[in-house]
């Protein structure tokens, strides 16, 4: 197959990784695509938060116009509002990616892939992973706006974990206890998952550049459908105030 990474940043770059013999195309880093036609081409390009806190999907827009005639299928990797994919259902698919600039997100291994959207687009795609994964892969196919939509119920819940955990890091601190001890015990029971629950002492809040962007967007999302996500919008509250006061 011949495969495109279009966007050479945290995820394209992760993108090459697997497939190394990708080409890649990115004109900010003055990269072009090498050929006219491939078969897949992976869009890793960024989804900016507007001033409204929306997603800025015109990147992603721009791409799917230039490549739509020059790749047998698009597959967006980068963070999309739920129903955005289903536009281009003919070209595109969506797959989350959970790749990240810490090693809370690098330093997982993801023995699965979500492929959202037609089955047939859907099996091309995954035949390229097949190429270079081990059966233990799982392939996991469903509609493009679910796939969308648990991208940004992912990061939600792990914005909620690190709110959660830093409001018991300043309540720990103001008691006289020791955060590391009160962790452990509480990790004591097995239905808690360890992942994104250290505090920090110089900034015991959230600031990743992406539970910055997908929360307010995911809000705003909601709201276009009539549903006011109250919880969080309160874990976005809290982050805020944690910054401004680490106690």
């Amino acid at each position: 197959m011949k495969i495109l990474i279009i966007g050479n940043g945290v995820v394209g770059n992760n993108m090459h990784k697997l497939f190394p013999d990708a080409d890649i195309h990115d004109p900010a880093k003055n990269i072009f695509a090498a050929y006219n036609f491939y078969d897949i081409g992976f869009i890793c390009v960024p989804t900016e938060k507007k001033e409204d806190g929306t997603c800025d999907i015109s990147i992603v827009q721009h791409v799917i116009t230039e490549f739509s005639d020059r790749c047998r299928v698009l597959c967006i990797r980068s963070t999309v509002p739920p129903g955005f994919t289903e536009t281009y259902k003919d070209k595109c698919i969506f797959q989350p990616e959970y790749y990240g600039g810490t090693q809370h997100a690098n330093h997982n291994d993801y023995d699965f892939i979500i492929l959202g959207g037609s089955k047939s687009l859907s099996g091309l795609v995954a035949e390229a992973y097949k190429n270079i994964y081990t059966g233990s892969l799982r392939i996991l196919k469903t509609d493009s706006r679910t796939a969308e939509v648990c991208k940004y119920m992912e990061n939600s819940w792990l914005a909620l974990k690190v709110t959660f955990c830093n409001e018991f890091y300043r309540l720990a601190k103001k008691l006289n206890i020791d955060y590391d001890e009160l962790r452990e015990l509480w990790l004591a029971d097995p239905r808690i998952n360890r992942s994104h629950t250290f505090s920090y002492m110089e900034h015991p809040f959230y600031s990743s550049h992406c539970l910055n962007k997908d929360i307010p967007a995911i809000i705003k999302a909601a709201e276009f459908s009539g549903i006011d996500m109250q919880l969080m919008k309160a874990v976005m509250e809290t982050n805020e105030n944690h910054k401004n006061d680490p106690g």
